[in-house]
């Protein structure tokens, strides 16, 4: 329990043993930026997370909060279970949850976001689809449970005549009442190597943005992957490019070498 009294966390979700990994990295990241231990890290995890990978997982400071996955039966592919992270809109017993995706690395300590008022819910702007603002990206959510909000959702999805992920559903529903938190929350690894200084977002030189960036988000380019589908051997180092975006790719694997016996 936090000194406010409220109860407090980090969350993350996973589909797979692969991306129960990539969650403890980065709950352990945010440990070494210091989040305190009375804000928990948690872990929502489906049927195919194995028992080995949950006790890895709890042994790693983390709840494992098993839930049923939230599936898009029209998609067979990496992301048919993606809804499964709008379960965090429903109420588990926590007052206030920061949820990231965990294909991310995080660069600074976002506990400040705690403190923000209320809101429907709290996103950063998806900055790089100009022609589709306002619209936040999924990647970064302050949300106070509430499960009438949650069960909002599930009636939306059940109807929807298309295919649309958590992303989209949440700028259909709510696109005019998110809290919109600055660009700089989470970034495009791609903006580390193109498209430098068209995206400043106020500060006046590149590296002046990088030094506010919150969490890097690593996003697909000709050369470059996700890096579990990739190593270090498919890395090569260009003079024009900042050493950080490949500082990223080794920080990731790294942290999956230590924490991650289980793969």
């Amino acid at each position: 329990m936090n000194p406010d009294g409220r109860k407090l966390a980090y969350f993350f979700y996973a589909t797979d043993d692969g991306q129960a990994c990539n969650a403890l990295v980065a709950a352990k990241k945010l440990r070494l930026l210091g989040t305190p231990d009375t804000i928990d890290t948690v872990v929502m995890v489906i049927d195919h997370v194995t028992n080995t990978t949950r006790q890895h997982l709890a042994d790693g400071g983390m709840v494992v909060l098993p839930v049923e996955p939230w599936r898009l039966y029209q998609d067979h592919g990496v992301y048919r279970d993606s809804l499964t992270k709008l379960r965090i809109f429903e109420e588990m017993g926590y007052d206030r949850l920061i949820y990231i995706d965990s294909d991310t690395v995080i660069m600074r300590n976002l506990d400040e976001l705690f403190n923000l008022p209320h809101a429907m819910y709290w996103a950063p702007r998806a900055y790089w689809l100009e022609h589709l603002q306002p619209f936040i990206t999924s990647v970064l959510l302050v949300v106070d449970p509430d499960n009438d909000l949650f069960e909002h959702l599930q009636v939306a999805i059940s109807q929807q005549k298309e295919v649309q992920y958590d992303m989209d559903i949440l700028n259909i529903e709510w696109q005019h009442q998110v809290g919109i938190l600055p660009s700089e929350y989470v970034v495009l690894t791609t903006h580390l190597q193109e498209d430098m200084n068209k995206y400043l977002f106020g500060y006046k030189t590149f590296e002046e943005r990088v030094k506010h960036t919150y969490i890097h988000h690593f996003s697909y380019s000709p050369q470059y992957n996700k890096p579990w589908n990739m190593n270090v051997d498919q890395i090569e180092r260009r003079p024009n490019i900042i050493p950080l975006f490949y500082d990223l790719y080794e920080e990731f694997w790294a942290g999956r070498r230590k924490y991650c016996p289980f793969l």
